[in-house]
């Protein structure tokens, strides 16, 4: 008798606080191998986070479309790996695109992830390093767009690009869990009336 609910938070706690621990790593291997010199670990670090969460929940998103755990796993890793497929095509038009486009592209994660390891890799050939006073610079004057429009954009509200990610990868599981739960529900009751 554990709810779905229970068992949902449960896990979705367990892989936060791996993740945690694994970015953690992450970011600390790549300052003291001299990866990324320049930009500060705690932007890194929640980079790197944001994105981990994000893809959490997109394949979380994806589980959940499937009945059988075979065809579950096989689906949430071709939706993951299709997720790279836009940047291949854009990252190497990244000088090109308009920031509309720019913007637009970081709807998916994957797309968003390589834009800002793009600036990041700007900040550091520039021996500046992405710090948190110039997130919102950009870095020539020909490109207009900077890590903080790889993460804050809506022409009016400013929205959280990954962190739209993240909700909505977060919370359609859950409604899509609850109306299978239901249809299954509402089948069974006219089957049994029937």
């Amino acid at each position: 008798g554990l709810s779905n609910w229970i068992l949902w938070l449960s896990w979705i706690i367990q892989r936060v606080v791996l993740m945690l621990l694994t970015v953690l790593l992450m970011t600390v291997v790549m300052k003291l191998a001299n990866y990324v010199i320049y930009t500060s670990p705690i932007i890194l670090y929640l980079f790197l986070f944001e994105y981990a969460v994000t893809v959490m929940c997109f394949c979380f998103f994806l589980s959940t479309l499937f009945s059988k755990t075979t065809t579950a796993i096989a689906g949430t890793m071709l939706g993951y790996f299709l997720l790279y497929v836009p940047y291949f095509f854009l990252g190497n038009e990244f000088d090109n695109l308009s920031n509309n486009a720019r913007y637009m592209s970081c709807l998916l994660s994957s797309t968003c992830m390589g834009y800002g390891a793009n600036i990041i890799s700007k900040w550091e050939t520039m021996e500046e390093g992405l710090q948190f006073s110039n997130v919102g610079t950009q870095t020539s004057d020909l490109d207009t767009f900077t890590m903080a429009d790889c993460h804050v954009h809506d022409a009016h509200r400013h929205l959280h690009l990954l962190f739209h990610d993240l909700v909505c990868g977060g919370s359609v599981p859950w409604r899509v869990r609850y109306q299978r739960e239901t249809m299954v529900h509402v089948h069974q009751d006219l089957l049994v009336w029937l």
